[in-house]
């Protein structure tokens, strides 16, 4: 019994939707949410087809149980694809039963995460705004976890910091100094740790932007729909 799911809401919860930033993990919801709504849609269009198929099955199989000149090989071979139309029409609805126990839990997620921000919604203006934010942690986290593996960041990652304006190098010293801490075998620590080097190289983006000819990272007006009036 796998309880009509492939994954648990604990792999969702802890694995999935786990991008450091809030404003991420609610598009990255948003994202599942809407895959699983379109394969709902075609799945209940599957369910329909299915229980259309077993009914002309069935038609079919009573007219040649009562048809004294039908073959019995054609009528064990009616039976046969009777049940693979139970089956398919049963595999149509366990998974229309998973989809929407994944859809509840996600909008649960949604919904739990804008109440604790304390906010209804959000725009595609306040994901842009948090873009950086997202890009810091997630690429100084990654060093760290470089630097825990092999005790150096990688050339991969040396690069994604040099892309978004930040030194390699500070990084890496910064967290040097951290795992030589007391603190650095405590999870909260390390997300104290995580958050004030993203409040020191906050802002470096912009500054990277700036070297490229850029006076902003993104543009508000390209996030609005323009109404075009004849």
């Amino acid at each position: 019994n796998n309880f009509s799911k492939s994954q648990s809401n604990f792999m969702d919860t802890m694995l999935v939707f786990s991008s450091g930033t809030d404003i991420r993990n609610l598009r990255q919801i948003s994202a599942e949410i809407e895959s699983k709504k379109g394969a709902l849609v075609e799945n209940q269009y599957r369910l329909r087809k299915s229980e259309v198929e077993l009914r002309r099955k069935m038609r079919d199989f009573n007219n040649m149980k009562d048809d004294a000149e039908s073959d019995p090989f054609d009528v064990e071979i009616m039976e046969i694809e009777i049940q693979e139309a139970i089956n398919s029409r049963n595999g149509a609805r366990t998974y229309i039963e998973a989809a929407l126990k994944t859809i509840l839990c996600m909008k649960q997620q949604y919904d739990a995460i804008l109440k604790n921000k304390g906010i209804e919604d959000v725009t595609e203006i306040d994901f842009e705004n948090e873009e950086e934010e997202f890009h810091i942690k997630k690429s100084t986290q990654q060093a760290f976890e470089d630097i825990v593996a092999s005790g150096r960041i990688s050339v991969g990652n040396n690069r994604y910091l040099l892309q978004i304006g930040i030194m390699p190098n500070l990084v890496h010293d910064y967290w040097i100094k951290f795992l030589g801490s007391p603190n650095s075998y405590e999870k909260k620590k390390f997300d104290e740790a995580r958050e004030a080097l993203y409040q020191q190289l906050k802002g470096s983006a912009i500054k990277e932007a700036n070297t490229r000819g850029l006076d902003e990272l993104f543009y508000e007006n390209s996030c609005v729909r323009i109404e075009h009036r004849k």
